[in-house]
């Protein structure tokens, strides 16, 4: 039921704003107050604060005042698209083109001959001169970016660069399309469209497949498996101290945003608790100490066509549990301490984990943890469900380890210090 739920969620949450509001209301139907609409922040009580409408943390505070730490989980919200351009359509040879530039670090080819939408926000002014944000999102596919054929490239398939400016333009429609009217005529918006975050994404369904349904396809399951399966944990569990997921946006661009995880973000919510609460800087400085973050972002699976690419001994497989990650060069904030506390609590939840690190040929890359650690200094661990085919339009990873990592969030939240 819970793989439904979430196929549910990531069909509707095609871009970060729709992932966040999609969370949101998760939270609100389970209870959890958006701290703009109260006052204090109370023992006993559970809390969501947005930022940007692209980065959420959610936060349930035990009924005793003497709790000492924080469980914490972390994840991101966005993942590789296209976001189009501020003058967005090119009129050309009796098209109406897309005029893009890729956010993050997509498979390019993955993208051209599937379905794909336009989604995101746009900023307009009413009648009265005031701005609203408006989410929108076409639902089905509405945009495609076409190979060229091959009787025209004979040697595509022995490797093609394609080059954003050129080959990724997407096609709207024949003639000339004004999108900004489309937009306003579709989503019956009032006033004038001024300024947007509109995204070109892949408006494939999500699926279950496989000869024991033990595989799920769909786009952006790097992160929004993370990302869901915190939340959903953090609604199931009760708590004896602080617990808090966090959902940052702008991961896949280097998170140096006001809603990144380079940002005051957590730090100001920390505060509000601190200060809400009558508790004293040094508390906050020892409850930190004590505190343990999961920074959660999707590992590579081995790949049976390439595994010489992968390390001999370290290698994720698909269902074989969580991918604890390890770098040397402090990509991942992973220690031996930080891994250990990871692998009892799998031990506890009674799941499998595994040890992930990359080919010492191979530099990979970074995520959440050591970023988040710059603002908030708290102990982490840096996990991943192994998935192929990462920042592919569509990904693939294994039903079994998105369950078990809801098990381990939650015994993580709930466990007793």
């Amino acid at each position: 039921m819970e793989i439904k739920n979430f196929m549910k969620f990531i069909e509707k949450s095609g871009t970060a704003f729709h992932a966040v509001e999609n969370l949101k209301n998760m939270l609100e139907a389970e209870g959890f107050e958006d701290l703009k609409r109260v006052e204090k922040v109370k023992l006993g009580g559970s809390y969501f604060k947005v930022r940007n409408d692209s980065s959420i943390i959610a936060f349930k505070i035990p009924n005793n005042k003497n709790f000492k730490s924080f469980r914490l989980t972390s994840a991101h919200s966005d993942s590789p698209c296209y976001k189009i351009k501020a003058n967005p359509v090119i009129y050309k040879y009796g098209y109406t083109l897309l005029n893009v530039a890729p956010y993050g670090g997509m498979i390019h080819s993955t993208f051209f001959d599937t379905p794909l939408k336009i989604a995101g926000r746009v900023v307009c002014l009413d009648k009265d001169n005031n701005l609203y944000t408006k989410l929108i999102d076409f639902v089905e596919p509405n945009v495609a970016i076409a190979n060229l054929a091959i009787h025209f490239n004979r040697e595509v398939n022995k490797g093609y660069e394609y080059k954003p400016a050129k080959d990724v333009v997407p096609i709207l429609g024949l003639g000339e399309i004004d999108l900004f009217k489309v937009i306003k005529d579709k989503f019956e918006l009032s006033g004038e469209i001024v300024s947007h975050d509109l995204f070109v994404v892949s408006a494939v369904k999500p699926y279950v497949w496989g000869m024991e349904n033990e595989f799920i396809s769909s786009p952006r399951l790097d992160d929004l498996e993370c990302a869901y399966a915190s939340m959903r944990a953090l609604i199931n569990s009760d708590v004896t101290e602080g617990a808090m997921s966090l959902v940052f946006n702008n991961e896949e661009v280097g998170s140096l945003s006001y809603m990144g995880a380079n940002s005051d973000f957590l730090v100001t919510v920390m505060t509000k608790i601190r200060e809400d609460l009558g508790l004293s800087e040094s508390w906050m400085y020892e409850c930190l100490e004590n505190s343990f973050v999961i920074s959660g972002d999707n590992a590579h699976a081995l790949h049976p066509n390439y595994t010489d690419t992968y390390d001999l001994n370290n290698y994720a497989m698909l269902n074989k549990g969580p991918a604890i990650k390890f770098s040397p060069s402090q990509k991942y904030t992973t220690d031996a301490v930080t891994a250990a506390k990871f692998m009892a609590l799998c031990k506890k939840a009674n799941v499998a984990y595994q040890c992930f690190e990359n080919h010492s040929n191979v530099a990979g890359g970074s995520t959440l943890g050591n970023i988040s650690i710059s603002q908030v200094s708290i102990p982490s661990v840096d996990i991943g469900l192994p998935q192929l085919a990462m920042h592919s339009a569509c990904e693939l990873a294994g039903t079994k380890d998105f369950i078990d990592l809801i098990k381990v969030f939650e015994t993580h939240f709930s466990l007793n210090k």
